[in-house]
């Protein structure tokens, strides 16, 4: 029996629009665990102290800003700029998706990239796509039926809630998405939708060992200069700013049972994110609630 379209849901060739609540609804659909807050901000400049009221660490942020913000790809001053990954820093790419759509570009990249792949639920369509070969996870992102079907519900969640429809063929908008390949990774990675590439961002301090996550030190310094630069802010500001953590630390507990086996077996796994998924904990379950000044989370 085959799924439902997008067209015979009455939706066409349409995008996810950029809100909190039509991301969760996608992301949740698709088998993101629940201990993955997936939390909403108005801005993250200076006069926000995130350090201490939002869950850490952040593996990922999307950032969803105006078409045409930048020319090229985005500047900040003379502290951090970015360039293309070298020979040996490894990096899964994804050259196409339904309909080419953005906003699965920007979490895909993420997911595939970040320890935030040992965070899905046995059996469902993430925990599929990561068996995958890479070869079989392009063809995935552009036919698989459960990721079309999640996706036009989302679409439909955007337009009978929020009375809002992004044609395919309208300007969808810039998407941003920045993470963290393993916990204690000093490097910064940036996927830029336009032109469709993968960067990484230079001039952190490489002997900060350890930096939890994408919103703390100076990753959250690189963040904070191109999200509320001048180019952002002349476009209008952000439309989204989506930041997804390992609110309950399952994730770090997953290293620490790994370093633990390599520590008492002498047994190193080959899984630069974590252990492997069967050694997940239980989920934990909680009711959903909102942040005060715009910030939600799920």
């Amino acid at each position: 029996m085959s799924l439902p379209s997008e067209t015979s849901l009455g939706l066409g060739r349409n995008a996810l629009i950029p809100h909190r609540d039509v991301f969760a609804h996608f992301l949740k659909s698709m088998g993101l665990s629940d201990n993955i807050a997936i939390i909403q901000r108005t801005r993250i400049d200076d006069d926000e102290d995130i350090l201490y009221d939002m869950p850490h660490p952040v593996y990922a942020v999307i950032v969803v800003v105006p078409q045409g913000t930048f020319e090229r790809s985005p500047e900040v001053n003379h502290w951090f700029w970015f360039r293309e990954p070298e020979p040996g820093e490894e990096i899964k790419r994804f050259e196409q998706t339904i309909d080419n759509a953005r906003g699965l570009y920007a979490f895909f990249h993420a997911f595939a990239n970040s320890p935030l792949q040992q965070c899905c639920d046995t059996g469902s369509t993430l925990d599929f796509f990561l068996t995958r070969s890479h070869e079989d996870q392009q063809y995935f992102l552009q036919s698989n039926e459960r990721l079309r079907e999640s996706y036009a519900e989302a679409i439909r969640l955007g337009r009978d809630e929020f009375n809002r429809i992004i044609p395919y063929s309208g300007p969808e908008s810039r998407y941003l998405c920045f993470f963290k390949k393993t916990v204690d990774d000093t490097k910064l990675w940036l996927w830029d939708s336009d032109p469709d590439r993968i960067l990484l961002a230079e001039g952190l301090d490489e002997t900060t060992i350890g930096e939890p996550g994408c919103c703390k030190f100076e990753s959250l310094q690189c963040i904070r200069q191109i999200v509320h630069g001048d180019a952002v802010r002349v476009a209008g500001g952000p439309e989204m700013i989506l930041c997804l953590a390992d609110e309950y630390g399952e994730i770090e507990e997953l290293k620490a049972n790994r370093d633990k086996d390599i520590r008492m077996k002498g047994v190193i796994v080959d899984d630069e994110a974590g252990l492997p998924r069967e050694r997940r904990r239980p989920q934990k379950k909680r009711q959903g609630d909102r942040l005060e000044s715009g910030r939600e989370r799920t």
